[in-house]
């Protein structure tokens, strides 16, 4: 991904919306802009170059990515399938955002939706941040792409169409098929296509004015249609929704960030240069930064290793070979030496330890 961050890069670093190393994001957008990259003919591996992500990764609905691999695979539509953000939007409905579609859903009313709405929605799309404000008889949405700042980027109009006809379907999802924009400002000049503008998004459209903006009739935003308003399941998800968006935030270091990308790959995250790839720094500049926290990359994948170990070791089902593999550890000898230079105690003792305060 070296083109990508020499790209953003500045931006996604100094950037405080952004946690670029936690794999977190729903597979949602991505898997709709493979389908829709291959619907037009494009190949899997070339939809998917460049972003750490395999077929097989992206056919399990437990996949999660990061905001490198959403770039990069946008990036890629955007070279391939340029026109594309329209249909990709439309099908990012209610039901495919997750715990944030049922806060949406079961909002008591029109007030705590918009605060939801405000609050949650970089959830399914992390491309761009949404603020709300009120004029007399209008709702008015500002949509502001993260990045670049550029509105001429082709990546901002891809965000700024993807944010558009996934809210105007959301829309009609908790307003009925009725529900329409009254109207669309739009920051960049008007693209070859302004005129599928109007036909998309089913209302009016003006380009090359000074803010993005979502206006909506507060007459057609009244709650009703499949909306399902649960004051009970609102507070659920809202608990949800907040458990997420802390995940997903900003980490405070980079020795936090270290260990969090070795707990998503015990066995293989071993290499500062690996990790430094990963966490888009040079490998001197991340073992500096981990210096002046006072610790060092050695540090940090021995101790995961050790919380591991012991986790591992609580499972009866594991020997210590399966637990040297997971580790990373060439055979169950060097595991067995680490683990006694950790604890001054050998993993076959701790397990009988362990085992017999187990049964008292």
């Amino acid at each position: 991904m070296k083109a990508l961050l020499n790209e953003f890069g500045g931006v996604l670093q100094h950037n405080s919306m952004f946690n670029v190393m936690v794999r977190g994001y729903s597979p949602h957008l991505i898997t709709f802009l493979v389908s829709e990259m291959r619907r037009q003919g494009v190949a899997l591996e070339a939809a998917l170059a460049g972003s750490d992500i395999t077929p097989a990764t992206l056919a399990s609905t437990a996949s999660r990515y990061s905001v490198l691999q959403i770039l990069r695979v946008v990036m890629n539509s955007l070279r391939l399938t340029p026109e594309i953000a329209f249909d990709v939007g439309a099908r990012l409905q209610v039901v495919a955002c997750g715990i944030y579609g049922y806060a949406m859903l079961s909002s008591p009313d029109r007030q705590q939706l918009i605060g939801v709405v405000r609050k949650y929605a970089h959830l399914v799309d992390p491309l761009t941040r949404v603020t709300y404000s009120h004029i007399p008889g209008y709702s008015v949405w500002q949509v502001d792409p993260l990045l670049p700042a550029d509105p001429e980027h082709p990546l901002y109009r891809f965000a700024t169409e993807l944010k558009l006809a996934s809210s105007l379907a959301i829309g009609k999802d908790l307003y009925g098929p009725q529900f329409r924009f009254h109207q669309v400002r739009l920051r960049y000049a008007a693209p070859a296509q302004a005129a599928a503008y109007a036909q998309r998004l089913q209302c009016p459209v003006e380009f090359a004015q000074e803010l993005n903006q979502v206006i909506l009739s507060d007459a057609d935003t009244v709650l009703q249609g499949v909306s399902r308003p649960d004051p009970m399941t609102h507070a659920l998800a809202l608990q949800l929704c907040e458990s997420e968006a802390q995940r997903l935030a900003p980490t405070e270091s980079f020795s936090s960030a270290v260990a969090a990308l070795l707990r998503e790959r015990p066995n293989t995250m071993h290499n500062i240069d690996q990790a430094a790839a990963q966490l888009a720094l040079h490998p001197r500049t991340l073992r500096r930064r981990l210096q002046t926290e006072g610790t060092r990359f050695s540090d940090i994948v021995n101790a995961q290793r050790l919380e591991l170990a012991l986790l591992y070791l609580r499972q009866r089902e594991l020997s210590n070979e399966d637990i040297a593999v997971r580790l990373g550890y060439s055979d169950a000898a060097n595991f067995r030496k680490a683990f006694v230079a950790w604890t001054g105690d050998t993993p076959s003792r701790f397990r009988q330890r362990h085992s017999g305060q187990s049964q008292m």
